[in-house]
């Protein structure tokens, strides 16, 4: 049905903004505007329910984990990096929805890991704040840098940009970066992100800082 629709000239960037497609801590807050077709929306929210897609005929396929539909999108020229009313891209909706395969489809295809949403968070860092395990740590895998393999062991370097809690450009606080997200964190599931790097920077932080107070 797809391949017929696009046959016949669909538009393969069409959004969808209706309150059925909306996360349902959002759609009380739903208010048209005259500056602009899309709805405004509180950028409050955990994105919760089940029927936020994201907007766009891409990130619907990445919802319902349809690969060859992506793919047929994606050679039409469809937007890989698009965002909907939240900010979302493809990759924000695969963390959302936790759809491991889907993410590494889209990465593959070209769709940008470091663009931020409405809430100034990327993939990483709503992985943080959603506490989705898996996804966190398959970004980070995705964006580490191997710096040397002998049998099992092995050590890679990472971006702090997005991972620390202090700006490496200002020196200020920076309360979206994935540590401060997890550390703030409410749920049982954001304690168990506290593993591995996150855990070595804490680490470090309490041996520089912390040890000496």
């Amino acid at each position: 049905m797809a391949s017929k629709l696009l046959r016949r000239g669909a538009d393969v960037n069409q959004r969808c903004y209706g309150a059925f497609f909306c996360a349902d801590d959002q759609k009380s807050s739903r208010t048209d505007s005259l500056e602009h077709e899309y709805v405004d929306l509180t950028q409050n929210t955990n994105y919760t329910g089940t029927m936020y897609f994201g907007e766009y005929p891409l990130s619907f396929a990445v919802c319902m984990n349809q690969p060859d539909l992506f793919r047929l999108l994606v050679a039409r020229k469809a937007n890989l990096n698009a965002q909907d009313t939240n900010g979302n891209t493809v990759l924000h909706l695969c963390v959302i929805h936790e759809k491991t395969e889907m993410m590494k489809l889209a990465l593959e295809a070209g769709a940008r890991l470091h663009i931020a949403n409405k809430q100034n968070l990327t993939p990483l860092t709503l992985a943080a704040k959603l506490a989705k395990k898996k996804l966190f740590y398959l970004i980070l895998e995705l964006e580490g840098q191997s710096v040397w393999v002998y049998g099992e062991a092995s050590c890679s370097s990472y971006p702090l940009t997005k991972i620390d809690t202090i700006n490496e450009v200002t020196g200020e606080m920076n309360e979206e970066s994935a540590l401060s997200l997890v550390v703030y964190g409410k749920t049982s599931e954001h304690l168990e992100l506290l593993d591995g790097i996150l855990e070595n920077i804490l680490e470090e932080k309490w041996k520089a800082y912390g040890r000496l107070q």
